[in-house]
């Protein structure tokens, strides 16, 4: 089993892949904000996080440079932005 952390402001896409991977048999933490997502960082190891671009708080691609600091663990960008350029710079992060 793996433990997921997944940052989405969006609630109810949060919900559904919530449902989902934990169907599949993961346990999955969710995160709202860059805040939350911090404050579960500190206390728990992910084997995944699954990040969304645009957050109320801050950029996905800024939390991912400061989760970067202390963790290796793969992380996935989640996010409807076509812009190739923020694409490019989070993947660069």
């Amino acid at each position: 089993m793996s433990r997921i952390l997944q940052v989405e402001d969006d609630q109810d896409f949060s919900t559904i892949t919530h449902m989902n991977l934990v169907h599949a048999g993961h346990q999955v933490d969710d995160a709202f904000t860059c805040a939350q997502a911090e404050a579960l960082l500190a206390k728990n190891r992910y084997d995944l996080i699954l990040l969304d671009m645009m957050l109320p708080d801050r950029s996905g691609d800024e939390l991912c440079r400061t989760i970067r600091r202390d963790c290796d663990c793969p992380i996935i960008f989640m996010s409807c932005l076509e812009d190739s350029d923020t694409i490019v710079n989070a993947l660069r992060s």
